[in-house]
């Protein structure tokens, strides 16, 4: 357990839920809701990020190379290439002094690989899902490509390794957007009238 691991490492550690910051845990909000649970759910942990990592130099997450295999392959359905360009091991389109820079150190390992060395090494005794992956989109993905990796085995480190060969491209082709910013909380937003999704 996260908890106990810190404790034994001497690692500070601070937890913040969505009840403290934003009122309601995240099944209320959900209940309530006519969106997706990701939409909200993802929303609302990006704006956390943002919020809490201002105090730091760097942010690690632990997305893994199913993860961005998945993310490339939603943007590219969805033509979302700005979202793709905002990808890769050290994201962003560089230097925004609004968001801390993140980087995913686990970004060329698989998920089967980051979860067998967490078993071995007792950092969890159970692989828990999503309590609404049956709703996501990205589950839908996640599916699609499990089963051609099945298939075709190496097609998700493909999909990586060629991404990462136009990803230069996509960044300095992005690197000048402008940031618009929320007209209620003033964060970073990119929605048409200027009210982030948050609020």
């Amino acid at each position: 357990d996260l908890k106990q691991f810190c404790t034994n490492h001497n690692v500070p550690l601070e937890v913040h839920s969505f009840s403290d910051d934003y009122g309601k845990p995240l099944q209320e909000m959900v209940s309530h809701s006519t969106r997706i649970p990701c939409s909200i759910c993802g929303v609302l942990r990006r704006n956390s990020l943002n919020k809490y990592g201002r105090n730091f130099d760097v942010i690690a997450t632990g997305h893994n190379l199913d993860d961005e295999a998945q993310s490339i392959i939603m943007n590219q359905f969805r033509n979302n290439i700005l979202a793709s360009a905002r990808l890769g091991p050290k994201t962003g389109v560089g230097g925004q002094k609004e968001f801390t820079q993140r980087i995913k150190p686990l970004y060329f390992c698989t998920e089967k690989e980051v979860a067998t060395y967490a078993f071995l090494k007792g950092l969890i005794s159970k692989f828990n899902e999503c309590t609404y992956c049956e709703e996501s989109y990205r589950f839908e993905i996640r599916d699609l490509l499990n089963e051609v990796e099945k298939k075709y085995p190496g097609t998700k480190h493909g999909i990586i390794k060629s991404f990462l060969e136009i990803l230069p491209l996509m960044k300095e082709g992005y690197s000048k957007t402008k940031i618009k910013y929320c007209k209620k909380c003033k964060e970073p937003c990119s929605q048409p009238d200027l009210i982030c999704q948050k609020c």
